[in-house]
């Protein structure tokens, strides 16, 4: 006989995980009546269910994306203080290659605009990855203010790198170094106006005479080319060297020359020993600079003046 105020639940493990033969089965018969009162703690019991785990998939999904975001901004905020850092570094250099200041020399890397758009367009847009090692040309406009940095301080260093490479290159032809290698030597007249030792009147002196022992090495001051040898009555046997377009300089009363017009020499390059040549009350090197053809002070062109000032 049907019971037709009845109605029966079968729960049934699923056939293709069970084992055979060991399906579970579970039977519920409930009321008509009961079963239509349950039915909508049923349904709400699915939804909260069903809700709780959608809630549960959207919190890890949310604290995904806000770890990547976390990460990004914190990244962000590590180049930021490293591109301060160069900055202020390059303005160091710059102001010691005596280069104008650059637009964003001085400035830190909070006081730059951000704005433009919100911050969840910010954070929270797709962008592409950052790549600070990426060319960006100079005309281009660049929306990110990050990248507008890193652009502009590669610009900085660019001009930085030029100026050390030109400045490197006229050093190398800008004489620095005292011409005598000797341990002892000291300077018996300056560049300047002075008594004459042989004819006892006022004259002007345009070198720097340096004393030491008779053959002491004379090395040339800076890089250059043999411009001209030979021999003089008044400073007996002389070098000239032309370093570049700006400097050169010359080396007299020299007993002995050791090189020859034409040949290519490197700062500190022996070229010629020390002598008493020409007109010479004793041995020692005649050491004249030269700036745009006017002779000037070479004690200004000798790096190492401490050496120097205590022979005086």
């Amino acid at each position: 006989m049907i019971k037709k105020n009845l109605i029966t639940l079968l729960i049934q493990s699923d056939p293709q995980s069970a084992k055979v033969n060991n399906f579970s089965v579970v039977k519920l018969t409930l009321p008509k009546r009961v079963f239509y009162y349950l039915l909508p703690l049923l349904l709400l019991l699915l939804v909260f269910v069903a809700d709780g785990a959608w809630s549960i998939r959207n919190n890890l999904l949310l604290k995904s994306k806000i770890f990547k975001i976390e990460t990004k901004l914190a990244s962000k905020q590590s180049l930021l203080s490293k591109t301060d850092e160069i900055r202020k570094e390059l303005g160091i250099i710059r102001d010691f290659l005596g280069m104008d200041e650059y637009d964003l020399i001085g400035k830190s890397a909070d006081s730059y605009g951000m704005g433009g758009t919100g911050p969840e367009e910010n954070i929270l847009q797709t962008s592409p990855a950052f790549n600070p090692e990426h060319e960006v040309r100079p005309n281009t406009k660049i929306k990110d203010p990050l990248l507008n940095q890193v652009s502009s301080l590669r610009n900085n260093v660019n001009e930085v790198l030029i100026s050390l490479s030109k400045m490197t290159e006229k050093l190398k032809h800008m004489p620095t170094i005292m011409p005598a290698k000797s341990k002892n030597y000291w300077i018996s007249s300056s560049f300047g106006w002075r008594k004459s030792p042989f004819t006892g009147l006022r004259q002007f002196h345009y070198g720097l005479d340096i004393c030491g022992k008779k053959g002491s090495d004379i090395v040339a001051t800076a890089d250059g080319v043999i411009e001209k040898t030979g021999s003089d009555r008044f400073i007996g046997k002389y070098i000239k060297v032309r370093h570049d377009e700006t400097y050169s300089t010359t080396y007299g009363h020299l007993l002995k020359i050791n090189v020859k017009k034409g040949l290519n020499v490197e700062r500190g390059d022996v070229i010629g020993l020390m002598g008493s040549t020409g007109l010479s009350t004793g041995n020692h090197v005649h050491y004249m600079v030269s700036v745009d053809g006017e002779r000037v002070n070479p004690y200004d062109y000798v790096l190492n003046r401490k050496r120097l000032t205590s022979t005086l």
